[in-house]
């Protein structure tokens, strides 16, 4: 019988997404701080006004952000939803605290006039939305799935939830915009932590993959 041997194992190296990172942190933003924030409402040095920056819609963000006084919600893009979150809104008397800001090219504004960031997905990949919002120094509250807890720890950048636990949303949310201490510290963490995928560590982490395999090295 032929001589059986033992399969190779698989080599392989991941190589991390890309992110433009040049735009944060929010809190130095002041380009467009202040008129992002007047914008979805009230005076932008008003912190009894919270700015929630909705990542999707997979859960019922405006039943979440009801019971929290002062939050503004606000849903960038346009889709076959809008109305019925419209109504919800009317229906929960959330019209003035609820901004529908169609499509937008101006994300480092959204992001700079956000308190919070809120990703209820269902499922993810690596999740570029919450990378940008990290990368902004905001702190994030999403759904407990893959991609989304790749990047967040519980209690470091944010806070994990069953992605339709409107409830838990609701405490967390509350908490963060209760606690702006708390807010600047998990920020500050995000963006530390986006540096390692930057264009730039990701074009020198590529080039040095890309030269070990000329040289014959195996990665």
């Amino acid at each position: 019988a032929p001589e059986e041997t033992a399969p190779q194992a698989a080599r392989y190296e991941a190589a991390l997404n890309g992110l433009e990172t040049t735009f944060g942190p929010h809190a130095e933003a002041g380009l467009y701080s202040a008129p992002g924030r007047t914008e979805i409402g009230g005076n932008h040095t008003d912190h009894q006004h919270g700015r929630v920056l909705a990542g999707s819609v997979n859960i019922d963000m405006i039943a979440a952000a009801a019971p929290i006084e002062g939050a503004h919600v606000l849903f960038c893009g346009v889709g076959d939803r809008q109305a019925a979150l419209e109504k919800q809104a009317r229906d929960l008397d959330m019209e003035d605290r609820v901004h529908f800001l169609g499509f937008r090219k101006d994300i480092p504004a959204l992001l700079a006039a956000s308190d919070v960031f809120v990703f209820p997905s269902l499922q993810e990949g690596l999740p570029v939305a919450q990378m940008e919002a990290m990368a902004a120094g905001l702190p994030c509250v999403v759904s407990d799935v893959r991609g989304n807890n790749d990047l967040i720890a519980p209690g470091e950048g944010g806070f994990l939830r069953a992605p339709r636990d409107v409830s838990g949303f609701t405490q967390d949310i509350a908490r963060l915009l209760a606690d702006p201490a708390l807010r600047a510290r998990m920020g500050e963490r995000n963006r530390r932590e986006m540096r390692r995928y930057s264009l730039e560590a990701v074009l020198a982490q590529m080039t040095a993959l890309y030269r070990g395999l000329l040289d014959g090295r195996e990665p």
